[in-house]
């Protein structure tokens, strides 16, 4: 199960330019549509003061969409991390309990013995 989803982890971190952002971009467009057309409802500074709120919000939408996508990729890495820490410390345990058993079938002081 483990390796099946630490497989399928970077398929997810990839971007997915096509499928993804199409319905974001015409978020952005409507937005922005939307923007002008109040700002040319108004005249002088309160159109330039409108504008620059819209260009202010775009911003910050951008740079909390980059913020959110680098989060996802260091989360993924982390994962693969935790996943392979988890799967190098399974062999080692299953080595030492092979080893265990092997010295203990091989221990004379573990066979019941009969006394006389």
């Amino acid at each position: 199960m483990l390796k099946k989803l630490k497989e399928r982890l970077p398929e997810m971190s990839e971007p997915n330019i096509p499928n993804s952002v199409v319905p974001i971009f015409r978020q952005l467009v409507t937005y922005i549509d939307g923007g002008l057309a109040e700002s040319y409802q108004k005249e002088g500074d309160e159109r330039a003061a409108q504008l620059v709120t819209h260009m202010l919000n775009l911003r910050d939408f951008m740079t909390r969409q980059v913020t959110e996508n680098g989060l996802r990729q260091a989360i993924i890495n982390e994962i693969n991390s935790i996943i392979s820490t988890i799967e190098e410390e399974a062999v080692e345990d299953n080595s030492s309990l092979d080893e265990h058993d092997s010295t203990k079938k091989n221990d004379p002081d573990t066979f019941l013995t009969e006394t006389r």
